[in-house]
């Protein structure tokens, strides 16, 4: 964050392993396949709000955090425990409430900065997580292994103007340089801000 404030550029924390592990990706989440998950331990869930409650006390008052992406990449199968990247699920009812708890600690000390939500399947399926609770969010989806067409980002685009709800490409890349061109040049088009994932899975 020191680093940040010398040179003006924006933090934002982004809480990619969860007490207990958020989904079934193990090297994202850092989840132990042996052990209870995020999603089937209520003390891990309690331990994450409470996290972001002093995330929020320590943080909600600087200048140079950008806001706060609460929970990296679900892929979990709430309805269905098949659905192991939790693409297919219709409801997202655990996500949800999660997040809208996680909201509640955080807006305990922090009226000001932003919130980030990221959808189940790996920040793609936003199922039932409308209508939002927070007159301060963006939606932070990921973008890695499709197309660099309008229609593979069309859904998003349809939550931005129905929710008039900022869009975010919180992580992309992992592929060749003309998809990186082509996926920015999307993105400028659309009018939407991105970043590059970290490339923890390049050799």
């Amino acid at each position: 964050l020191s680093w940040c404030r010398q040179d003006h550029i924006y933090l934002i924390l982004d809480l990619h392993a969860a007490p207990g592990g958020q989904g079934n990706d193990l090297p994202i989440s850092d989840r132990h396949p042996d052990e209870s998950s995020l999603w089937q331990s209520k003390e891990d869930r309690d331990k994450t709000i409470a996290l972001w409650k002093e995330l929020a006390r320590r943080y909600a008052n600087e200048q140079w955090i950008g806001g706060y992406d609460i929970l990296n990449e679900t892929n979990w199968g709430f309805d269905d425990s098949t659905d192991t990247r939790g693409t297919k699920e219709k409801d997202n009812a655990p996500l949800r409430k999660l997040m809208m708890n996680i909201t509640r600690a955080i807006r305990s000390e922090d009226k000001r900065q932003i919130i980030f939500l990221e959808g189940n399947g790996f920040a793609n399926n936003y199922n039932g997580i409308f209508p939002l609770w927070d007159k301060n969010m963006v939606i932070s989806f990921h973008k890695y292994g499709n197309y660099t067409t309008k229609e593979t980002i069309q859904n998003f685009i349809n939550c931005r103007d129905k929710y008039n709800v900022p869009l975010w490409l919180g992580e992309t890349g992992e592929n060749s340089n003309t998809w990186f061109t082509n996926n920015i040049r999307l993105m400028a088009d659309n009018d939407i801000g991105w970043s590059w994932g970290q490339l923890k899975k390049v050799g």
